[in-house]
């Protein structure tokens, strides 16, 4: 996926890249299981 920076597919793996980062850390985290529920 070689694109531009303001292709919007960019932007969007960047977008979920982040939240897969926060869900790992979530997960992590001793108190993650209460925002998981």
């Amino acid at each position: 996926m070689r694109k531009t920076a303001d292709n919007p597919q960019v932007k969007t793996a960047k977008t979920y890249s982040v939240l897969a980062v926060f869900y790992v850390v979530m997960m992590l985290l001793p108190h993650g299981n209460a925002f998981l529920g």
